[in-house]
């Protein structure tokens, strides 16, 4: 019997296109009024493959800026798998400025209809970030607070996350960032405006 054969010192790593699927984008864009969303010249929904799942919400985003060439704030996410393992994500978007090339505002699906109602309606929802006017209104609150402070951003407002829970904004400021985190209204959330000030005096710095 020969020598058993050697392990390679570094395991191969797999990345995630190579272990699992890959993801269908679908981007609901809003318009600034009305029902409307952003479609291709063909009528449909803008979209892209992703290689692997897209699991964070700043994943999601960073595709359909890169998929749009145009900023946007993302809303909400849908998830849904496809019966062929594939992993169906819309991500609900508000346009940053004019409509890309090649695309115009059109109707939706039909499918849609809910999501629609939950973002343009005359009513908050829960997660009040998915309504298409509250990012704005955030982010201008936002940078009023810094200047009441007395500090200048010294750069845009950004999402650091969004799903059910909550919506995390954060601005840079010549005396270090700035968050703005905005929660659903329940018993886990209660004690977190007393608690963060509390943490920030024990452990100052971080």
């Amino acid at each position: 019997r020969g020598p058993a054969p050697r392990r390679p010192a570094h395991p191969r790593v797999c990345t995630v296109a190579e272990t699992e699927a890959p993801s269908r984008l679908q981007l609901l864009v809003l318009a600034p009024a009305g029902a409307d969303v952003l479609v291709t010249a063909g009528g449909e929904l803008p979209g892209v493959e992703a290689p692997g799942r897209l699991q964070e919400s700043a994943e999601v985003a960073r595709a359909a800026r890169e998929a749009l060439g145009a900023e946007v704030g993302l809303l909400r996410i849908v998830d849904e798998p496809e019966p062929s393992g594939r992993q169906r994500v819309v991500a609900v978007l508000a346009l940053r400025g004019e409509p890309p090339a090649r695309t115009r505002w059109g109707a939706a699906p039909a499918e849609f209809g809910p999501v629609l109602a939950e973002a343009t309606g005359p009513r908050p929802p829960k997660q009040p970030w998915r309504h298409r006017d509250w990012l704005p209104a955030a982010e201008a609150w936002l940078l009023g607070a810094v200047r009441e402070a007395g500090r200048a951003a010294t750069g845009p407002v950004e999402q650091v996350r969004v799903w059910d829970l909550s919506c995390v904004l954060r601005v840079p400021t010549d005396g270090g960032r700035v968050y703005l985190k905005a929660t659903v209204t329940a018993p886990l959330f209660a004690d977190e405006v007393s608690v963060t000030p509390a943490l920030a005096r024990l452990f100052p710095g971080r």
